[in-house]
């Protein structure tokens, strides 16, 4: 049996899950306490970080990206990259873009001062650092409306993994209720849409011990 070791507020783990769906590739799904370092986990992933994918001949496949790449080439019945060069060029634009900067400037913070720091008993979060994240955040939402401003899908006109990537990201920070739907009514009629997906029904059923999500975030019309 394929296994996916991964975190439920992680939005790497949540890329492939959705992937992992949306290709309807079979496979269980184990929830790694990766802060606890255990060692079995370890011997599958030194830097004993998520997501770990692993297929069923045992062969381990390890980071986001290398998974992701993995399971596109592998797995190529429903193509997630887009059918043409541009269109696969544009999604990984987007991927990277909110993969590596969105990511270490918004998502990040958030998640390690308000969860990681709790889990590891490693006192109040830093709202200097909060602060920050909170400020960039808008940026790069305005950014992503001037997308869907001239395209129905992030990609191009087809749903791919820029979406699947942007939806993992503003999920993780709408755990928290950081996103100003009201404010951002494109993103938010986009982001229903992806909410109604069948492969994304899974993330809504997530809840983290001590961290309870608001009342829209399972809500489909939100």
């Amino acid at each position: 049996m394929r296994t996916l070791y991964h975190f439920a507020l992680c939005p790497f783990s949540r890329e492939i899950r959705l992937m992992l769906k949306e290709k309807d590739i079979d496979h269980e799904q184990v929830t790694e306490a990766f802060w606890e370092n255990r060692s079995a986990f370890l011997d599958i992933n030194p830097l004993g970080n998520v997501p770990v994918f692993i297929e069923e001949d045992m062969t381990p496949f390890i980071e986001y990206a290398a998974i992701s790449e993995y399971l596109e080439e592998a797995y190529t019945d429903r193509p997630l990259l887009g059918t043409n060069t541009r269109e696969r060029a544009e999604a990984r634009r987007i991927c990277q873009w909110w993969n590596q900067h969105v990511y270490a400037e918004v998502v990040q913070p958030v998640i390690e001062e308000r969860v990681y720091k709790f889990l590891r008993q490693q006192g109040e979060p830093d709202t200097r650092r909060l602060q920050a994240a909170y400020r960039r955040l808008p940026w790069h939402l305005e950014l992503l409306k001037n997308i869907l401003r001239q395209r129905p899908w992030l990609g191009g006109e087809r749903f791919s993994l820029a979406d699947i990537t942007v939806a993992s990201h503003l999920s993780v920070l709408d755990y928290f209720s950081e996103i100003a739907w009201n404010n951002n009514p494109a993103i938010k009629e986009w982001y229903a849409v992806i909410k109604s997906r069948p492969s994304f029904r899974q993330l809504l059923l997530d809840r983290v011990p001590g961290f309870k999500p608001p009342a829209h975030y399972v809500d489909l019309d939100f």
